[in-house]
């Protein structure tokens, strides 16, 4: 556990990375999404219409523009911190659980903060102008909590998928990332043509809760991964 709290701090020596730049990324999407909610109004189009929230809640930019950011420092928090960690003396199991805990506690800071804007933007009536920046139906619909929950485990689902290719370049050099992705897609071509029949009364009878299963899973064949990979993986 020792090992895994210094792996934790470790992750977060780079604030400007971990910490800052995700926050000027939610930062910009909220003025873009103002500056391009006033260009829409100044073309014509009414926010006092009824269908106008229907349609900008469907606004998903933050979570798009975190997720390349987000899959990256997930790669980098393996890719380049292993070996790092490895010269100051960090088992393999101890930096995978302290690579664990500085995922969730950037996911959960993150989550954090994005409801926290949520909250804001619904007290300002949308920022003054109806913009609709976290307001969205990817997000919960305006539900803080939601929001929270749907943010935590999309940030550390993506996180834990780069940080297992991170792992996978350490242990097979470039065939590592292409082979997990053609595994991964294959995997996925095979559910879907297995299920192909079923998709309608799946749709019919979905519930929210699948996915949050879902993440999970993934989040666990991520971190295991990472494990199996770092265990004959060598320092670069």
């Amino acid at each position: 556990m020792n090992t895994a709290l210094k792996t934790l701090r470790l992750h977060f020596v780079k604030r400007n990375t971990v910490i800052l730049t995700p926050l000027l990324i939610l930062l910009s999407v909220v003025v873009v999404t103002v500056l391009i909610s006033l260009t829409l109004q100044r073309v014509g189009i009414d926010p006092a219409d009824p269908n106008y929230p229907l349609q900008a809640r469907n606004n998903a930019g933050v979570l798009w523009a975190l997720g390349g950011f987000v899959v990256a420092l997930g790669v980098q928090s393996v890719a380049t911190t292993f070996p790092f960690a490895m010269a100051l003396g960090a088992d393999r199991r101890g930096f995978t659980v302290g690579t664990l805990l500085s995922h969730v506690v950037m996911a959960a800071g993150l989550a954090a903060v994005i409801s926290l804007l949520l909250l804001v933007e619904l007290a300002t009536d949308h920022w003054l102008i109806n913009a609709y920046a976290l307001d969205a139906y990817l997000l919960g619909g305006g539900n803080p909590l939601l929001a929270f929950l749907i943010s935590f485990l999309a940030i550390w689902l993506l996180q834990s998928v780069g940080a297992a290719f991170g792992a996978g370049w350490l242990r097979y050099g470039v065939r590592g990332p292409i082979f997990i992705g053609l595994i991964a897609g294959l995997v996925l071509v095979l559910i879907l043509l297995a299920i192909a029949p079923q998709i309608p009364a799946i749709i019919e009878a979905f519930q929210p809760w699948w996915l949050i299963i879902a993440a999970a899973i993934i989040i666990l064949i991520g971190v295991l991964g990472q494990y199996l990979f770092l265990r004959r993986a060598t320092t670069r």
